[in-house]
């Protein structure tokens, strides 16, 4: 009889050991994947500010003589490849080409940060979901609490 008491005890020992180790993992994976929508909030961010400073930029400094149809395209095309394909971009003076093809360099550079996010980011939710796989029926209810309270959190600046 004691032994069955104490394989009993043992079994939920174990069951509760790991299932805090489940919440545990899925809180863990939780705030890896909230910090990684964060960053990619900062570089959409980013990438939005270069782009208005890029376009008034622009909107100063094309010159007046471009066709008004071309030059609001110009202005409002957020693309440094796009830009370059322009009629008039090979006439435009050297230091718009530069400021372009600065632009360019500054849009691949924030891609790839966004692509390493991206890919870190499927491999965190493939975790997230392993991790609530294997949390127990009664304690789904309280990670999702704590799931939904994590994503609420507002991202740092």
């Amino acid at each position: 009889m004691t032994n069955i008491i104490s394989f009993h005890f043992a079994l939920a020992l174990i069951c509760l050991l790991s299932c805090e180790k489940a919440g545990g993992e899925v809180e863990s994976v939780a705030w890896e994947k909230h910090l990684l929508d964060c960053r990619m909030e900062r570089l959409k961010a980013q990438n939005d500010s270069l782009w208005s400073e890029m376009t008034a930029w622009l909107d100063q400094n094309l010159p007046k003589d471009i066709p008004a149809a071309e030059r609001k395209n110009m202005v409002s095309t957020q693309n440094a490849y796009l830009l370059k394909l322009f009629r008039v971009y090979p006439s435009l003076d050297t230091a718009i080409k530069a400021r372009i093809r600065n632009m360019e360099e500054k849009d691949w550079q924030l891609v790839a940060e966004m692509r390493k996010i991206m890919e870190r980011y499927r491999i965190v939710e493939h975790n997230l979901n392993q991790a609530l796989e294997q949390a127990g029926e009664g304690e789904l209810r309280g990670l999702k609490e704590k799931l939904d309270r994590i994503e609420a959190q507002a991202c740092q600046r």
